[in-house]
């Protein structure tokens, strides 16, 4: 390869490696909002305002680059949360979820939601 190319090419590949990381970093935020079966920990109003940013950061970058790499993981992330005890996230990621299908010229991320 040329120098040029090997470099784009690194470049492209630290950079996705990042957005990975974020991606992850924001689901572990994400998750104190999902209480599982016998977890009774309590969470200061921080924390929970933090999960809701995480939430409304991957609802943005689903909306925002519904075709870039990662979509159909930030897919699987957000579904859970229609279903969320909480009217403000649910009604936040159902209309993440309109604004994916009414804007999918493709069809493709249409396909993965449902």
């Amino acid at each position: 390869m040329k120098k040029e190319t090997l470099a784009l090419t690194k470049y492209e590949s630290g950079l996705l490696a990042h957005y990975k990381r974020y991606l992850q970093r924001l689901e572990k935020m994400a998750s104190i909002l999902v209480k599982k079966k016998g977890d009774n920990r309590k969470f200061d109003q921080p924390r929970l305002k933090l999960g809701h940013l995480a939430v409304t950061c991957l609802c943005d970058l689903l909306v925002s680059h519904p075709y870039f790499n990662f979509s159909s993981n930030l897919v699987q992330m957000l579904v859970p949360y229609l279903n969320h005890r909480n009217s403000d996230i649910r009604t936040l990621v159902s209309e993440c979820f309109k604004n994916v299908f009414k804007n999918d010229k493709k069809g493709l991320m249409s396909l993965t939601v449902s």
